[in-house]
């Protein structure tokens, strides 16, 4: 029986290598773009009360309206809350951040503190978020998900809000897809950013390491996923701040966040002001990504009073 050549060998090795590096990066990419839709012990929260560390917790909002409305991405409904002020032509749409939803309890909390602030509230779940429509169950870190925050824009609309009247807030990824769908959207002038990610290949190489993923799979997970599954996570970026014409940029970032690095809002705060783009930056002393609301609330609501008027 003949041998095969010493070329056809290392031919099949180089094949074999490719294609198990391939196979890897496939699975480091479904594993990092998951969503789980809901978490189970948010399930009871409303804009009425929230349960957090088995206690439960009452806010200034007495009635609330669900609506479904479509995304401005194609084929994809949203749920929302929509909540009455009785004495208020503004409107504060508040987008939750990955792996949430509109039932986060600091989304809540942040609602109660935008509504005694005199603002109609609108909190809503992102697609494969919540009871919203779930299309590929992951996260495209804004490069899609930015389609839901126009959605939520015409929603309001809808309601007979100007656009003008329009307020926006966005927790860590919501912040993401609202800064990105300001380049989309002339209309959007004053975004909220709390604990947002800046560049997503650099968040996304910050999890890799967080995960104990070798670095070097990066290039290829991201060419898996753009190319052979043709999903755009990464590919568009918050930090395109000059295609916006926003005119006032409210950041919000915990000095030691554990999960997404305080170094994010200051390279937004430097391209902001690159631009002639008027800030504002509330710095928390705390390692909390979401929760630092139920912390801090009398310094949120200081800082809204100077930063929204």
């Amino acid at each position: 029986m003949k041998k095969p050549s010493i070329f056809r060998l290392v031919s099949q090795i180089i094949v074999t290598i490719i294609l198990s590096f391939g196979v890897v990066c496939t699975i480091v990419f479904l594993k990092l773009s998951r969503v789980d839709p809901a978490y189970p012990h948010h399930q009871l929260n409303t804009p009425l009360a929230i349960v957090i560390a088995n206690k439960t917790l009452t806010g200034p909002i007495k009635s609330f309206e669900t609506l479904r409305f479509p995304s401005q991405f194609e084929d994809v409904m949203l749920e929302g809350w929509f909540v009455k002020h009785p004495s208020s032509n503004q409107v504060v749409i508040l987008t939750h951040g990955y792996n949430s939803s509109k039932k986060e309890p600091a989304l809540i909390k942040m609602a109660w503190v935008f509504f005694k602030q005199g603002f109609n509230v609108f909190l809503y779940d992102l697609q494969n978020h919540g009871n919203s429509s779930s299309i590929n169950g992951r996260t495209a870190l804004g490069s899609r998900e930015y389609y839901d925050v126009l959605g939520a824009k015409q929603a309001c609309i809808n309601l007979g809000f100007s656009s003008n009247n329009i307020l926006y807030y966005g927790l860590s990824l919501g912040a993401a897809a609202t800064l990105i769908a300001a380049q989309y959207d002339s209309d959007i002038k004053t975004i909220i950013s709390h604990g947002s990610f800046s560049d997503p290949a650099l968040i996304i190489k910050e999890e890799f390491k967080r995960e104990n993923i070798p670095s070097f799979l990066y290039y290829g997970s991201k060419l898996i996923a753009n190319y052979l599954f043709q999903f755009p996570i990464g590919l568009k970026t918050p930090l395109d701040l000059d295609k916006t014409t926003l005119s006032k940029l409210i950041m919000i970032h915990s000095k030691h966040d554990n999960r997404v690095g305080f170094h994010h809002s200051q390279q937004l705060l430097e391209k902001a002001q690159k631009n002639d783009i008027s800030t504002h930056f509330l710095i928390l002393d705390s390692q909390e990504h979401v929760d630092v609301v139920f912390k801090y609330e009398n310094e949120f609501k200081q800082f809204y009073d100077l930063a929204l008027h």
